[in-house]
């Protein structure tokens, strides 16, 4: 039997045998007269009273210390797991509002672009907020949170209102009573803050909940953070800053998989850079590097987000198009050669800015191939047909009969 079991079933044998003493001791005096029996039944129900609500009292609190022994080993185990920084939002409000019983439950985070905050996610608040909702981080209840970086309840917010700029919140203007505000700060400020309101138990005397709360999503967020950068540069190409060939092949194993699916086509670009040995010989390989950076760069800002861009080794790189059929997949590399072949790289010490043009092999799913490889070895043998036609120019794979000639060019 635990511990807070054990005190519950000696409070009610003392309570028991409290009355059954009182009984005892009532038999054995002498009966008073009427007066003073009905005083002596007054005062024995106003004790049995006080003694109810001790007891309703304690056991709730028991009820309330064992909820809480649930509650903490889950949410210290949930904020434990890897999470992605986008997801702690939500699981901030789901452990809140079971927490606090609140019937209101918001995560603010801080935008980008100014001082304001915004909810990013919420139960309980007016439908449009989730995004949208400008919230000044020098007024209201979120305010006195955040200027201290220390949780306030609603009681402590009352009572320093007077001496805080006049004005109020959209919170307060929306008629919402906030109970209790925790911010989350990081190693470089702010990172949101957790807000609760119409809660069923006494978040005064819960304070350092919320403030663990808030410090194991600030721990959340920062593990988050940095295992997302060590990924992302894991990703990504040193030099060019483009996914590097690795992470494009996992990419493009799952993108083939999804469009196998959902019947959908999936283009691949493979690309070189024209004479690109002659330009690190010439001009030296930070030259080189320089037009590698420009390409990647001109290779970024012409793709769409749901595509991908990637340095495929040395000058060569590789774009993949999602959804895209080999007409659409040539159109747009025949127009990112034009604006390659358009560009002028400035190198340090020459007058005269460098120029580079591509050549270009496309592939596509599933006409050119149904695996990986196969997509890969059309788009690098379309390439190298380019090269060998005179190179700066986009070429279509070609479907190979089995004497090795083309039976069809599409």
């Amino acid at each position: 039997m635990d511990h807070s079991n054990t005190i519950l079933l000696l409070l009610i044998v003392a309570f028991l045998a409290g009355g059954f003493l009182g009984l005892v001791i009532r038999k054995a005096m002498p009966k008073p007269d009427k007066a003073g029996a009905s005083e002596e039944i007054f005062l024995l129900e106003q004790r049995l009273r006080e003694v109810s609500q001790e007891f309703a009292k304690t056991s709730e609190e028991l009820n309330r210390k064992r909820e809480i022994a649930f509650h903490v080993p889950t949410i210290v185990r949930r904020l434990s797991s890897r999470l992605s920084p986008n997801a702690i939002p939500g699981v901030a409000v789901r452990i809140a509002k079971d927490f606090f019983q609140a019937s209101h439950a918001g995560y603010f985070a801080p935008l980008s672009e100014s001082d304001e905050f915004t909810m990013v996610e919420g139960v309980g608040f007016p439908q449009g907020w989730k995004h949208t909702i400008r919230i000044s981080p020098k007024e209201g209840i979120l305010g006195l949170a955040l200027e201290n970086r220390v949780v306030v309840t609603r009681d402590e917010y009352l009572s320093f209102k007077g001496n805080l700029p006049a004005g109020s919140s959209p919170i307060e203007k929306a008629g919402i009573a906030v109970d209790l505000v925790a911010p989350v700060v990081g190693m470089s400020g702010p990172l949101g803050a957790i807000l609760v309101g119409g809660c069923k138990v006494r978040v005064n005397e819960e304070r350092q909940y919320a403030s663990m709360l808030a410090d194991l999503l600030s721990i959340a967020y920062q593990t988050a953070l940095s295992i997302e950068s060590v990924e992302r540069d894991a990703a990504v190409d040193g030099l060019t800053r483009v996914y590097n060939r690795r992470y494009f092949a996992l990419w493009f194993e799952n993108e083939l998989r999804r469009a196998k699916n959902y019947s959908q086509p999936l283009s691949l670009l493979m690309l070189d850079i024209d004479h690109f040995k002659k330009v690190n010989d010439t001009f030296g390989h930070n030259a080189g590097d320089m037009v590698l950076r420009k390409l990647a760069e001109t290779l970024r800002a012409h793709t769409r987000s749901s595509d991908i861009v990637a340095r495929y080794g040395g000058e060569e790189f590789v774009v993949a198009m999602t959804s895209s059929n080999k007409d659409q997949a040539f159109t747009y590399a025949e127009s990112l050669r034009k604006t390659i072949a358009s560009l002028e790289v400035k190198v340090t010490g020459h007058e005269a800015p460098l120029k580079a043009t591509i050549t270009c092999g496309v592939a596509t799913y599933p006409e050119d191939g149904e695996n990986t490889t196969d997509l890969l070895r059309a788009a690098d043998n379309a390439l190298y047909e380019g090269k060998q036609e005179g190179r700066n120019r986009v070429v279509r794979a070609q479907l190979v009969g089995l004497d090795g000639k083309p039976l069809r060019r599409s």
